[in-house]
């Protein structure tokens, strides 16, 4: 379970990079601004996303003991839970 969580908190730090990265690029890169937009994204996808793909890979694995179901239902969970 550990290394679940250090890799979707991984996950989570590098796509909050990225998308700090891409919405400050229209209006000119603002160290101050990205550092903001970073902050307020990571906190966002670490307090709701990471645990709502922590529960969404526990309630496939429940639901679904063979593997391709297991990786639907996961998938449809992520993309459904927001």
């Amino acid at each position: 379970m550990s290394i679940i969580i250090r890799r979707k908190i991984l996950t989570a730090i590098i796509s909050s990079l990225i998308v700090a990265i891409i919405f400050m690029v229209p209006g000119g890169f603002n160290l101050n601004g990205f550092a903001n937009l970073y902050y307020l994204n990571l906190m966002i996808v670490i307090s709701y996303g990471v645990i709502t793909s922590i529960l969404s890979d526990w309630m496939s694995k429940k639901m679904f003991t063979s593997t391709y179901s297991r990786e639907i239902s996961s998938f449809l969970f992520h993309c459904f839970s927001v």
